[in-house]
């Protein structure tokens, strides 16, 4: 089966974050599916009383020349993903006009496109941060978002491997699925299980690393590639943020809601999710729900 992803696109080819992090992660590119979404800009409104044939036409040639500049970012970043050995014929293009915030425009893609992961680059991202500082906003973002995310936001060029973050929760399996599912045909990363105890009470561990490797296998990533860690930590988004950083993964894969509604327990607005949001760089969060 095709791995899908919808990789958005910004205007910006300084910041094409997502393209990059997509064209090194993989190695087997024939089995996937690639659409680059773009959101062009409105032009401004206009007031009635301010409407005359210029104001018009001045519109119409912004919109034009909007269209015009996407459609030209979109032909460059399926060139840089083509010399990067993606199939032409795997990638779809696609813009839309900004009815929404971009933001949550790009959201309602992902929801009614059925993608297998949304990838959100360094704009985008700062977009989804600005919804999160809305507090009216916060609701809908839960509702919205059911489909696996991945923030790239500055994701360093050649990092390889997947650190699972493992609570035993629903989405923690879920996440696990996901990563399992997106991994098994890509021998060259390995997954790493990872358990923090902040609490200094012992939990059933083995447990809950029998449970995620379950999953893993289940998605046909080989015993011989799944590895575990266990930390103990009372700060567990510095210590996923330090385990990460040390060991140069690509991905810190999390469910959204942690175990008692601790991890993640609300979409970004756990404490140790929004540090975890807030502060990755170097690797992608692969966030699911």
């Amino acid at each position: 089966m095709d791995r899908h992803l919808l990789v958005t696109i910004s205007n910006d080819p300084q910041h094409l974050h997502g393209i990059r992090y997509v064209a090194y992660f993989f190695h087997n590119k024939k089995d996937i599916r690639l659409t680059l979404f773009n959101v062009v800009a409105e032009t401004p409104a206009v007031w009635a009383e301010e409407l005359s044939f210029e104001t018009v036409n001045q519109g119409e040639e912004m919109a034009r020349r909007n269209l015009d500049h996407s459609m030209k970012t979109l032909t460059e970043c399926k060139r840089i993903l083509v010399q990067h050995g993606f199939s032409p014929d795997n990638i779809d293009t696609k813009h839309t006009s900004q009815g929404m915030s971009r933001a949550m425009t790009i959201l309602r893609e992902g929801e009614e496109g059925l993608y297998d992961a949304v990838v959100l680059g360094r704009r985008a991202t700062m977009k989804l941060e600005e919804i999160l500082d809305e507090s009216v906003s916060k609701g809908l973002l839960m509702e919205e978002i059911t489909f696996p995310l991945w923030i790239c936001r500055d994701p360093e060029w050649g990092r390889r491997n997947v650190l699972l973050c493992a609570d035993g929760s629903e989405p923690s399996l879920r996440v696990a699925d996901h990563v399992g599912f997106m991994l098994e045909k890509e021998p060259e990363h390995s997954v790493t299980m990872l358990h923090v105890n902040r609490s200094g009470r012992a939990r059933d561990v083995d447990e809950i690393f029998a449970r995620t490797r379950e999953a893993l296998e289940r998605n046909g990533v080989e015993a011989d590639r799944i590895h575990s860690r266990v930390l103990e930590s009372p700060k567990v988004a510095q210590a996923i943020l330090r385990e990460a950083h040390e060991r140069r993964y690509a991905a810190v894969a999390v469910g959204r809601t942690g175990a008692g509604g601790g991890l993640l327990g609300r979409l970004f607005m756990g404490s140790v999710s929004m540090a975890l949001f807030r502060e990755i760089r170097e690797a992608a969060l692969w966030a699911c729900h």
